[in-house]
Order: structure tokens, then C-alpha cells, then sequence
């Protein structure tokens, strides 16, 4: 099997990897072949470019790449069951000439970590001078 890197977490027992299509693939993390595949969606509507992954309490979260969303996945059916709109942050690192942090094109959000003793999200992307910290506390 061949798939680009896009994103990878595991869940204790299986590694679970995204290529920017709208799947996210399991596999045997001692021989790497697949073990089953879940589409994306959003209701009907498949979502694709899911990038940067972290399983937290049995749900992943990802990006979307080219966008400001991260969205909280259910890894049994691919439905997504929150989202969140993080377009705020780009004010946030507005630091004028020194870094233009919104006319730079490739500045997209590209990282997430989880701390499960804080129940505290970080979250950081190409480029930024910055990292954030929060809770999510989608639907």
C-alpha cells in the first residue's frame, strides 16, 4: 500500500493515518498492513484533506487542511461530530511587518497535542510564532 503522510495517531492498539483524502485508514502496528478504512463526512458530504491527527478519549481530532477548522471525528463511522472555526488566532499573532502572519499562504494550522492531565488542546501551525492552548468543548 502507498499513501502520503498526512496525518497519524494511534489508539492504543491500532495506528490510525489520514493520506488528504477523505478516509482515515487502521493498521497493525507490527506488520503496517491495513485493518479497515472509515469515510469522512460531514452529514452526506465526505470531507477531504484531513490532516494532523490526535486521538483523544476515543474520538480523533484533525485539521482541515487549507482551512481554520479542526473537527472531532468518530473513528467507528467517520461522522463528524464537532467542529470548531479557530479563524480567531490569526488575530491573535497579528505582529505587524515583523510577521505577516495573514498574507503568508502556507501559515495554516498544522498541529494538535493533547494534554490529558490539563484536559488542555495545543494547537500550532506552518510558520506561526505561536502556540495555543485550550479546551474543546464541540457538541
Amino acid at each position: 500500500n502507498t499513501h502520503e503522510g498526512w496525518g497519524l495517531t494511534n489508539d492504543g492498539h491500532q495506528l490510525i493515518f489520514g493520506d488528504g483524502s477523505p478516509h482515515l485508514y487502521f493498521a497493525d502496528p507490527e506488520d503496517f498492513h491495513i485493518t479497515g478504512t472509515v469515510t469522512v463526512r460531514r452529514l452526506n458530504r465526505s470531507v477531504d484533506n484531513i490532516n494532523e491527527l490526535e486521538y483523544v478519549d476515543g474520538k480523533v481530532y484533525a485539521n482541515i487542511w487549507l482551512t481554520r477548522d479542526i473537527v472531532r471525528i468518530d473513528p467507528k463511522n467517520g461522522c463528524v461530530e464537532a467542529e470548531a472555526e479557530l479563524g480567531s488566532l490569526w488575530s491573535e499573532m497579528d505582529l505587524g511587518q515583523q510577521y505577516e502572519i495573514n498574507s503568508n499562504a502556507d501559515a495554516v494550522l498544522n498541529g494538535i497535542a493533547y494534554d490529558p492531565q490539563q484536559k488542555l488542546f495545543y494547537v500550532t501551525g506552518k510558520d506561526w510564532p505561536m502556540i495555543f492552548a485550550g479546551h474543546f468543548t464541540g457538541g
